[in-house]
């Protein structure tokens, strides 16, 4: 399950980035699946596993792979005042496009993302996440519980989609669901 959230993400960053003016800025990804215009959340991305019943379809215990995403359309700048923190909407971006058009897009990248994963494994999202990855060269903590339990250098993603944190003591991977980052 860890990698599939970064597959996840890149893919939505990808067609998402489709819909915005050459000179605009970017989605980005912040590790593991939430999509971000500069420093503002614009998207969430979540993953879950459900088991799929036997019959004709589906062999006993088969696990089938459910993917959600909440992307803020429009009142960014309200919600922002409210949370306290940045929170992006798609007006903000300059991107041209009908919201079903956003989720006939993200809904074909995730199915191109995922066939991908399937038979090429997750080597060729490594690539694909550093030139999103919204982390990359920024002081992150990472946190447990409320609890800081170390902080460092954001340095890309590792094979297996675990974030690499450059610390003092040097690098250290970070397990999707053990913790949140959070800017420093």
């Amino acid at each position: 399950m860890p990698p599939l959230s970064v597959v996840a993400g890149v893919a939505a960053c990808e067609a998402l980035n489709r819909f915005l003016p050459a000179a605009a800025q970017p989605v980005t990804v912040k590790w593991p699946n939430d999509l971000q215009w500069g420093s503002a959340k614009l998207a969430g991305i979540l993953p879950e596993t459900v088991s799929l019943p036997a019959g004709r379809r589906a062999a006993p215990h088969q696990i089938g792979l459910v993917l959600g995403i909440g992307l803020n359309l429009r009142g960014g700048a309200a919600l922002s005042t409210h949370l306290g923190r940045a929170v992006a909407d798609w007006s903000m971006t300059g991107g041209q496009a009908d919201p079903a058009d956003l989720v006939a897009a993200i809904a074909q990248a995730w199915r191109g993302a995922i066939d991908t994963y399937a038979a090429e494994g997750f080597a060729p999202f490594v690539t694909r996440f550093a030139r999103q990855d919204a982390l990359a060269g920024h002081t992150v903590r990472v946190l447990d519980g409320g609890n800081v339990l170390f902080e460092g250098m954001a340095s890309g993603i590792d094979a297996t989609g675990r974030l690499q944190v450059s610390t003092t003591e040097g690098l250290r991977a970070v397990t999707v669901g053990d913790v949140s980052v959070r800017s420093a």
